[in-house]
């Protein structure tokens, strides 16, 4: 394996049951093959939250054709988001609903995520409108622990668990800052995380290799929910929209 893969495999334990929160996306099907070459239990939760998920339909497909148990999650999405919405503001609520509705399903003591891969390749649309894309990738890594590893964190704790995050790691961070120009990183504008991809072209079907990004919460489709709800509730548009992640 390259250097960006061996260092996301040494993060990985061995011999464990293993969850992965997976979305059928480039990072989370990555972890769930390297996991396995670790001689762990793998099991793979997805959000199954509407059936027309692009989400859904990938991870049923990684697990079918690769062969992994796959749980789809469902339950009340809405009830969890309401708890956040008053925290943070709404799309990062939508999120993080979805992470704990995963992990309140999640059997295994261990669950992986794959945060932190945005912050290291480059993984936003608005990286592409940067004019020192390095200096703000090195920012928003920094600013990562306090935020989406954090919450993750704490949510994991609540239900028993002990979230894992191989990629999110400051020798992979470094390697990648000094060993790739802001060109490499920008290169693939439709897919992203360019870099990445190629470090998976021979461990990762190509039908996931040529997934475009999709955040969980379009993934999921759960925007659409929430939207449905503000819809139906006018009142509850403003709630949240002041929070911080």
């Amino acid at each position: 394996m390259n250097t960006i893969l061996n260092i996301i495999f040494k993060n990985i334990p061995e011999g464990k049951d293993l969850a992965i929160s997976f979305s059928g996306g480039l990072d989370s099907s990555l972890l769930a093959v390297l996991a396995r070459m670790k001689n762990n239990r793998v099991r793979l939760y997805t959000l199954s939250l509407d059936t027309r998920s692009r989400d859904l339909e990938y991870s049923r497909r990684f697990a079918r054709e690769m062969g992994f148990e796959l749980v789809e999650v469902s339950g009340d999405l809405i009830e969890i988001f309401m708890r956040w919405s008053g925290k943070i503001d709404r799309v990062k609520a939508e999120v993080i609903a979805g992470i704990e509705l995963v992990v309140s399903k999640v059997q295994e003591k261990y669950i992986m995520f794959g945060s932190g891969s945005e912050e290291i390749f480059a993984g936003y649309d608005r990286h592409y409108r940067s004019n020192d894309l390095k200096s703000l990738l090195r920012d928003e890594f920094n600013r990562l622990g306090d935020m989406e590893i954090k919450y993750i964190g704490l949510i994991a704790s609540e239900y028993n668990k002990e979230a894992l995050f191989p990629i999110y790691d400051r020798e992979l961070f470094e390697y990648v800052m000094n060993n790739y120009s802001e060109e490499e990183l920008l290169r693939d504008r439709d897919r992203k995380k360019w870099v990445l991809r190629q470090a998976c072209l021979d461990i990762l079907p190509e039908y996931i290799l040529n997934r475009p990004k999709q955040a969980l919460q379009y993934g999921s489709r759960i925007n659409r929910i929430v939207s449905r709800l503000f819809s139906s509730n006018p009142q509850h548009r403003t709630r949240g929209a002041q929070g911080h992640l």
